[in-house]
């Protein structure tokens, strides 16, 4: 078995709460992760926070719909380049008529 079979069946034999850590060019090490509570969670507060999420994060699919009717798709992407100019920066690179920012 070569070495990366060899750590490919560790990692898949790993017990709970232990996992691989590599910072940069320093070597995998394996290190025990901290212990979380099973404890259910208040369902008042749970109900709360999902709420929440649901209003800021969730739309039905007409509403949507009804939202992507409203945007002007060229000014999205003239304001996103920044210059005017209607095709994505990816699209410029390759044309070669300009360089993306990062």
């Amino acid at each position: 078995m070569d070495a990366f079979e060899e750590f490919t069946q560790q990692l898949q034999e790993l017990e709970t709460q232990l996992a691989y850590v590599k910072l940069h060019t320093q070597p995998p090490v394996k290190i025990k992760t901290v212990t979380q509570s099973l404890e259910a969670p208040d369902q008042q507060k749970l109900s709360e926070v999902l709420a929440r999420y649901k209003a800021l994060y969730q739309r039905s699919a007409s509403d949507a719909e009804a939202k992507i009717a409203t945007l002007d798709a060229q000014a999205i992407l003239n304001a996103a380049s920044g210059s005017g100019v209607s095709s994505p920066a990816y699209t410029r690179v390759y044309q070669g008529k300009g360089k993306a920012k990062a």
